[in-house]
């Protein structure tokens, strides 16, 4: 009788667990979607000059999909990424040999920042 107690116990705090873990997940639907480059902290990427370089068809463009993968269109060319939530409003992106970066989402903006630059796009 005590060995079925036990296992009835075991299985419950099993199944609570399982509910918790889920439970804890990240809701990362803010990152998804495609990001225009706005402006940046660097001399030169204001949101003026950025405006400016647009009509000369040099964009840039950030496109975070659901499987944690994605692209940095850098005027043309294609930089392969890949994120991770921590929060539903903050993460790391990882830009192929380029390094890390954190990012936060707020108010309709995401915003790329290392080592005191930083990326500041919005909602395409």
């Amino acid at each position: 009788m005590k060995k079925k107690l036990a296992a009835i116990a075991a299985i419950v705090g099993m199944v609570a667990l399982c509910l918790c873990l889920t439970a804890c997940s990240v809701d990362k639907t803010q990152f998804i979607g495609t990001w225009a480059f706005e402006s940046g902290s660097e001399q030169g990427l204001e949101a003026e000059s950025v405006e400016l370089m647009k009509t000369f068809g040099m964009e840039t463009s950030l496109t975070l999909a659901e499987d944690e993968t994605g692209t940095l269109d850098l005027f043309g060319e294609n930089v392969a990424v890949t994120w991770s939530a921590k929060s539903s409003t903050e993460g790391t992106v990882t830009l192929e040999s380029m390094g890390t970066a954190n990012m936060k989402v707020a108010d309709g903006k995401l915003v790329l920042e290392d080592k005191g630059t930083s990326m500041t796009f919005k909602r395409a």
